[in-house]
């Protein structure tokens, strides 16, 4: 008997540490009115990535929805791990690990026969074993870091299929793999020029695992506004698995709209799932995923909820294979089975333009950023940077010694034409009070007791700082 009962899912979403970035937990903004959002522009890692044939990079999967927090996890033996073995320089995953062997009779997980829960199959045959074939090698290369401790767990974003992970220093961390394929990480050390190695060509296709029986379980709740949906979108039962998929996206795109605001329109309610499918019609990427995984089981098609990153933004400054990845780059969407793989099924239209305007902050941040990737870049001999670094002093020795000298001179210069325009000034003074040799201006002039004379002296001595 599995421990996934009521009350234990309710103790692991209460839990503060599992957090939106857990592999096995996944908190939305679904039905909640917190509009706060972090800094969208700022950069999280870096990608190279040559031969790159989707702009989606997953991190985790999800089969498991939990309405009354709205909020996805993933159920029964896909919550299994094991712990990878790192060497200083790879991380071979286990792929063995992740072939699962289900029967039509597995029942391990009692959450599908709950009253609350619509369950469809469209072909018994999925949930069975699978020959997962496998061809080629591809990679990408990861540069950046990732906010983990000791406590918690953070799924690396990589194609599906990743086989193993080549890096330095990676046994100062502790890789966990799920059966789902997803791998996480904890530790203090953060990637830097990790290069991770896919045995498909098509990162498009997740062939890791086949599908359970919860992958086409969804909340009652949400039935009649699915099927209703269904029926809008022209869907016919007699469509193969594509086709349909095709009709679900183009009916999202034509008649759905991308918004950050999680509130009902025109109010400060929250708007729900049901909210979105039928009077809103608007909402970011969680709720695209989460209804297009809805959607997809009611019709039969074993679906999962995916999180990762949207993978647009070339840097071509870095490489002609370097892209971007920014917080606002963090995307959901839905994959599906589609008799020997999981494909990617992505329903969320464009979001161009609710972030349409770079700030100066974010300019200014970007310039930084570039300058210091060039820098951490650069391999140097320690001789060249001793001989470089000693010939840079010498050359703002001189810079600085010929400035000095330079501005010494102007100094002399404009005291002596600032000197004569004083002594013009009191040249018809000096008829009137004749001047001993070598006294001082002021000396003489307070023995005049002219307080003309006496304000020009003073004006000179206080406005070129001349020494009395």
């Amino acid at each position: 008997m599995s421990d996934f009962s009521n009350s234990n899912r309710d103790n692991m979403f209460k839990n503060k540490e599992a957090g939106s970035g857990n592999v096995t937990y996944s908190k939305t903004r679904i039905g909640t009115t917190d509009n706060d959002l972090f800094d969208m522009y700022a950069l999280l890692f870096r990608v190279e990535w040559p031969d790159k044939n989707t702009y989606l990079l997953p991190m985790a999967s999800y089969n498991y929805y939990n309405s009354k927090y709205n909020s996805w996890l993933l159920s029964g033996d896909l919550r299994d791990y094991v712990k990878l073995s790192p060497s200083n320089t790879t991380v071979q995953f286990k792929k063995g690990f992740n072939l699962l062997k289900q029967d039509d009779s597995s029942n391990k997980v009692n959450l599908y026969e709950a009253n609350d829960l619509v369950y469809k199959t469209e072909n018994k045959n999925d949930i069975t074993e699978k020959p997962l074939n496998r061809i080629g090698q591809s990679s990408i290369t990861l540069y950046g870091t990732f906010n983990s401790n000791n406590k918690t767990q953070s799924p690396i974003p990589m194609p599906f299929n990743s086989t193993y992970l080549a890096g330095d220093q990676l046994n100062k961390n502790s890789f966990f793999e799920y059966k789902t394929g997803s791998v996480s990480i904890s530790g203090y050390y953060g990637y830097k020029d990790w290069t991770i190695y896919s045995d498909n060509y098509n990162d498009n296709q997740n062939v890791i695992n086949s599908p359970v029986r919860e992958d086409l379980i969804y909340p009652k709740e949400y039935e009649e506004n699915v099927k209703k949906f269904i029926e809008d979108a022209g869907i016919n039962i007699a469509d193969n698995r594509e086709v349909k998929v095709n009709k679900i996206i183009k009916y999202f795109n034509d008649n759905y709209k991308y918004d950050l605001d999680v509130r009902l329109y025109g109010t400060n309610l929250p708007r729900t799932i049901n909210d979105f499918l039928t009077i809103d019609k608007r909402g970011h990427c969680e709720y695209f995923a989460t209804a297009m995984t809805f959607i997809l089981r009611e019709l039969g098609i074993p679906a999962r909820y995916e999180t990762g990153y949207s993978v647009t933004e070339k840097e071509p400054s870095e490489g002609k294979d370097n892209y971007w990845v920014r917080a606002k780059d963090a995307h959901a969407w839905a994959i599906y089975w589609n008799g020997n793989a999981w494909v990617n099924a992505d329903a969320t239209p464009s979001s161009d333009n609710a972030f349409s305007k770079l700030n100066q902050h974010s300019y200014f941040s970007d310039m930084i950023e570039k300058i210091r990737f060039k820098f951490n870049n650069i391999v140097i001999n320690p001789i060249v940077y001793i001989c470089v670094s000693i010939l840079i002093v010498l050359i703002l020795g001189i810079f600085i010694y010929i400035y000095k000298k330079k501005n010494k001179s102007n100094q002399v210069y404009f005291k002596d034409k600032n000197f004569d325009k004083f002594k013009k000034k009191i040249v018809r003074f000096e008829k009137i009070y004749p001047n001993v040799e070598n006294e001082l201006y002021m000396t003489w002039a307070i023995k005049t007791k002219d307080e003309k004379l006496i304000n020009i002296v003073k004006k000179y001595y206080e406005r070129y700082k001349v020494n009395s």
